[in-house]
């Protein structure tokens, strides 16, 4: 990693702090940076990640002061990307401010109140920072501490109006005065609010009787539409939207609608805070398009613009995805497929210009650049969907496994996601980030037309056929599939016999000619590779033939060809390559072709 620099040391080039002396030389690290003043301390941590972070705060006399003057999105990243319990010099040094975005992204799923949760966040307030948490009960609005209290406690007073207490049986009791008693609906929570609810009695007793009084009288529903109505207010400030707003990203727009007007920091004063958090560049894949073209701006005010701008383009569309906000793996998924359809969408309307890319991202807002890369692949979308409108069928029943969940990832979510194989894990999802990749997607879409031509005119399947083939696989499932490989082998076995292209079934003794026809000794053997392999010559005839039907190929056609037939060979090869093709084969475990079998009654025709 490159050392960084101060701001006011340039003239000198002296090198002031080096993110690897964290690790490797933690003295210096910690001696450079009682020099360095607190914004600069901030800097140098912004362009940190995970744990170094934390190694940096910890080395750091100034900590306290430099995670006070973070943008609380900043602060709240810090915590969830390391865990709570790893993030004590963070939680410790928090602001009132910064504590109270917490609370109101972990306490809020959509409008409904998470009393778990805010418990948890209360017990962690309590052991690291029990005065903000003192200080968020006397200057939080009512209504927000109401909620909390009516979620975890019975409150009852020992008077005529008020002396009910129904429902406390088997819980855990507190009176702090012998006036308001407190009956603890969650065990948890008794040390915690006991604390709390102690020093309000003691310290400010006005502002305790006025909690107390709201918590009895106040109905629990229509104080959490208020306490949620304050949150909206707070979290809007902060670039979360409510749902209709969010909505508003995913609209399609096209790469020449896109208006390079100048973007200065005084169309965004009325908008954003002036110190921007940095979290989703300095995360961001260095060798994907937008970080190259980030690489070329220089422009300071520019830069800060685009961190706001990513980050409530992440906020919203968090929002528009029902993610959880208080879910971190849910935070990283809306800052990655945000940042995503953002590259996607520079590529295309830079065409793959890495300096272009500089000019757009310096003169025009990020939301749109967004939309065209959503727009490309709803696009993508269409052309996948329009593969299952013709002959849905017959693709279903040609294509194998693995492309029929690559074409539902495309075709079943709102916007079309990848699918990738990994050994530990099976199949997994992925948003589409690239250009490349949706290039490679729509030849994948290409491929899967051209097998659709190919079934149809080149091998003749008809419902006939696979009628036949059905009888003879005593198949009753009419959309059962056959695999293509399967079918082009046995195509292959009628015009090496018979000079003549068909699926349908082949007799046994058929196919045992094939077999022995095909199939020629390998020269020189390979140890564990099989000691017959199929005629090229053959295959190659068969090739020719194919192309000979008016089919208009291209070159991406005749490519799919060969690879279809490198993997028929390579299966043929796989299951017949190795045994004696003189001794009886059982055709019932064969399936790389279809044999004409009896198997209700066990026998061969």
């Amino acid at each position: 990693m490159n050392p960084i620099r101060s701001n006011s040391d340039k003239e000198t080039d002296q090198v002031l702090f080096d993110p690897d002396w964290l690790e490797n030389n933690p003295k210096k690290a910690e001696a450079v940076l009682k020099k360095l003043p607190v914004k600069e301390q901030a800097r140098h941590l912004s362009q940190l990640a995970g744990k170094q972070k934390l190694k940096f705060l910890y080395l750091s006399s100034k900590s306290e002061q430099v995670v006070q003057i973070l943008p609380p999105e900043e602060v709240y990243y810090i915590v969830k990307e390391n865990g709570t319990s790893d993030s004590t010099p963070v939680l410790s040094a928090v602001t009132s401010e910064q504590m109270q975005y917490f609370f109101d992204l972990e306490w809020w799923q959509r409008d409904k109140f998470l009393p778990q949760r805010a418990l948890d966040w209360i017990l962690l307030m309590t052991q690291h920072n029990p005065k903000k948490l003192l200080d968020w009960f006397l200057q939080e609005e009512v209504d927000q501490v109401v909620t909390l209290l009516k979620n975890l406690v019975l409150i009852y007073k020992n008077d005529e109006m008020t002396d009910s207490y129904a429902g406390i049986a088997g819980l855990k009791h507190y009176s702090p005065d012998e006036v308001y008693d407190f009956f603890f609906l969650d065990p948890k929570a008794f040390e915690p609010l006991k604390f709390i609810l102690k020093l309000l009695r003691d310290q400010y007793p006005e502002s305790f009787f006025i909690i107390m009084e709201a918590s009895i009288w106040y109905q629990k529903e229509p104080t959490e539409e208020t306490a949620y109505r304050w949150r909206t207010s707070r979290t809007s400030v902060r670039g979360i939207p409510e749902l209709e707003e969010a909505l508003e990203i995913y609209s399609r727009l096209d790469p020449e609608a896109i208006k390079e007007l100048p973007a200065s920091e005084a169309d965004f004063s009325g908008e954003y805070p002036t110190n921007p958090p940095s979290y989703i560049i300095a995360n961001a894949n260095p060798k994907i398009f937008f970080t190259q073209c980030w690489s070329f701006i220089k422009n300071e005010d520019r830069q800060k613009i685009i961190h706001w701008e990513l980050v409530y383009l992440a906020n919203k569309l968090m929002v528009a995805d029902n993610l959880d906000p208080g879910n971190f793996e849910d935070h990283k998924k809306a800052i990655a497929k945000s940042l995503g359809l953002v590259n996607l969408g520079l590529e295309i309307s830079a065409k793959e210009d890495v300096q272009k890319g500089a000019i757009i991202l310096e003169r025009a807002w990020i939301q749109p650049i967004f939309q065209v890369g959503f727009g490309r692949l709803i696009n993508l979308k269409k052309e996948a969907l329009e593969l299952l409108k013709e002959e849905g069928i017959l693709l279903d029943r040609i294509i194998d496994e693995k492309d029929k969940d690559v074409l539902s990832a495309l075709t079943v979510f709102p916007i079309p996601m990848i699918k990738i194989i990994e050994n530990k894990h099976g199949n997994l999802l992925k948003d589409f980030e690239s250009l490349d990749e949706v290039r490679k997607t729509l030849k994948f879409i290409k491929k899967l037309k051209f097998f659709k031509r190919f079934a149809k005119q080149c091998l003749e399947l008809s419902d006939t056929v696979f009628e036949l083939i059905f009888q003879t696989k005593d198949i009753d499932n009419r959309v059962e599939d056959i695999p293509l490989p399967t079918l082009i082998a046995t195509a292959l076995a009628r015009f090496a016999l018979f000079q003549k292209i068909s699926c349908e079934p082949l007799s046994a003794s058929a196919a045992e000619s094939f077999l022995k026809f095909i199939f020629i000794p390998r020269v020189p053997a390979v140890p564990g590779e099989p000691v017959q392999v199929c005629d090229d010559e053959i295959v190659g005839d068969f090739y020719g033939a194919l192309l000979e039907h008016p089919l208009a190929w291209t070159e991406d056609d005749r490519e799919f060809l060969g690879d279809l037939l490198a993997q028929t060979v390579q299966e043929l090869e796989s299951q017949f390559g190795m045994i004696n093709l003189k001794k009886p084969i059982n055709w019932q475990y064969v399936n790389i072709l279809t044999v004409q079998l009896n198997l209700k009654s066990g026998l061969i025709n």
